[in-house]
């Protein structure tokens, strides 16, 4: 009987460790299971799997789902309100002179058509700066 316990004590040691080295992955409950069925080997194979979460707009870090905050840059993703990409206009220059304005999906349709390149300078309306269309799309 005193076996038993000290082997259900054993797995539920493994899962623990799997669980607390999972959660720092955002894989807590796979870190879990493997920790529980394989031991250290589980353990290994918790620390060799891709991480989970989605990715920071700004810093391309890992976040866990539902976070709020960015823990590597610290965005707040509460308050951040992105602007619908294709409601912006841009004008472009072609052939030295400029025309538009254009929105993103006309702008993908141009490239597509072969009317300009990713290497066409763009700027948004309003904006004094003309960079690449291709980092825009």
């Amino acid at each position: 009987m005193e076996i038993l316990f000290y082997f259900f004590a054993a797995i539920t040691f493994g899962g623990g460790i799997g669980y607390v080295i999972g959660k720092t992955r955002s894989r807590g409950s796979e870190g879990f299971l493997l920790g529980l069925l394989l031991g250290p080997i589980g353990w290994i194979i918790t620390l060799l799997i891709p991480a989970g979460g989605a990715k920071c707009p700004e810093c391309m870090g890992d976040v866990p789902y539902g976070a709020r905050r960015c823990k590597n840059c610290g965005v707040d993703f509460g308050k951040r309100i992105a602007p619908a990409p294709d409601s912006s206009a841009f004008f472009v220059i072609v052939n030295d002179k400029t025309q538009g304005p254009f929105t993103l999906p006309h702008l993908r349709y141009l490239i597509k058509d072969k009317k300009i390149t990713r290497e066409t300078l763009c700027a948004k309306v309003g904006d004094t700066e003309w960079i690449p269309v291709g980092d825009f799309l």
